[in-house]
């Protein structure tokens, strides 16, 4: 071969090389036109970036492509989709952009997730299924029924053993607890450059669905509404009790949930929700659906049982009303009647004592 012949052929491949260089420099900052057109929401900069080559599956740092982003606006969505992105692709920890926009509570990106193949029945690396975050993070019955109409199990449960039902009303978020979340989000949406819809630039309780609501969809699509989670046999209605759910406790108790059903600590959803002055409502709701007024709990020894040793305990609980417990008495039976006493509500008193709530009871070593 001649030296001419290899220069020109070693010439050619510097060429080549340069080329391909200069290539992978245009996708990478056409990738990353993508990202911020994303952010942005800025839909014709995200289709020119395609247009220039952009990798619509490119992965950032945390294994999420550039649909996770999209999912508050579904037109941003829909151009991903036209451009072949993958709907089912997981990110390091397991979740996809269906997870994603179910757990915003975007349901319209949802529904063309949905469309485009997504799968419903997808878990994260904690075992968490989609409608399970849904439940948990999302405040749109909306997205709840979208999910079971595309055969999402209302049943599933995650690693731990909670169902989507008992972990809506554990973690799920009121309009009111959900507008006042998002309006303290803002300043980090703001500094992360992201372009938001109405309901997060403008947030107001009508933007979202009440707990009963989601819980109604739940039921509607044959949840377990007696499921108890192990080893404290605590069920839906008693959780929803604890945490001042009025509507979904009345929802529950519609639904067929067992009202007198006990916790191993012997708690059912009245005795709970006559410690939480919130829930008033239900309460009131539960005596009239027949639940046991005189339901009692071993408060001493269930203390104990948890740890605490000293000879006397000064409790607080979440609304302010405490009671001092001497655990040098071997028993600390406290009544319905004796919680709504120390949580000052008049009215479940009344109602307490004109179903016949027993008024002999003492609670040795207890001030109220």
């Amino acid at each position: 071969m001649s030296s001419k012949l290899t220069a020109r052929i070693r010439k050619c491949f510097i060429i080549g090389i340069i080329m391909i260089a200069f290539s992978g420099i245009a996708l990478a900052d056409s990738n990353l036109e993508l990202v911020n057109a994303v952010k942005a929401h800025n839909i014709a900069a995200m289709k020119a970036a395609i247009a220039n080559g952009a990798n619509v599956n490119n992965p950032d740092e945390g294994g999420s492509s550039p649909i996770f982003g999209a999912v508050w606006w579904p037109d941003a969505v829909k151009t991903l989709i036209d451009a072949r992105a993958d709907v089912n692709l997981k990110n390091k920890v397991g979740s996809t952009p269906l997870m994603s926009a179910a757990m915003q509570g975007e349901t319209e990106s949802v529904k063309l997730l949905i469309a485009a193949g997504a799968d419903v029945k997808a878990v994260n690396n904690d075992g968490m299924s989609v409608l399970w975050l849904a439940c948990i993070n999302s405040s749109q019955a909306a997205t709840l029924k979208a999910l079971v109409d595309a055969g999402a199990d209302p049943n599933a449960k995650d690693i731990s053993g909670m169902t989507c039902l008992y972990t809506l009303v554990q973690g799920g978020k009121t309009p009111l607890e959900r507008v006042t979340t998002v309006k303290s989000q803002a300043p980090y949406f703001a500094k992360a450059g992201l372009v938001l819809n109405a309901r997060y630039t403008d947030p107001k309780e009508s933007d979202y669905s009440s707990i009963g609501d989601m819980v109604t969809v739940l039921v509607n699509a044959k949840a377990d509404v007696n499921a108890t989670i192990a080893p404290a046999n605590i069920n839906a209605i008693m959780m929803a009790a604890k945490n001042g759910r009025n509507d979904a406790v009345i929802a529950l108790m519609k639904a067929g949930a067992k009202i007198n059903e006990k916790s191993i600590n012997g708690w059912n959803a009245l005795w709970l929700a006559a410690d939480n002055l919130s829930c008033e409502e239900a309460a009131l709701a539960l005596i009239k659906a027949g639940a046991d007024v005189n339901t009692t709990v071993a408060i001493g020894p269930l203390m104990q049982k948890n740890g605490i040793k000293a000879k006397a305990v000064h409790v607080k609980n979440y609304h302010g009303g405490s009671i001092d417990l001497d655990l040098t008495s071997e028993m600390h039976d406290v009544t319905v009647l004796m919680v709504a006493a120390k949580e000052g509500s008049t009215k479940l008193v009344k109602a307490l004592i004109d179903a016949k709530a027993d008024l002999t009871p003492i609670c040795e070593g207890t001030a109220m």
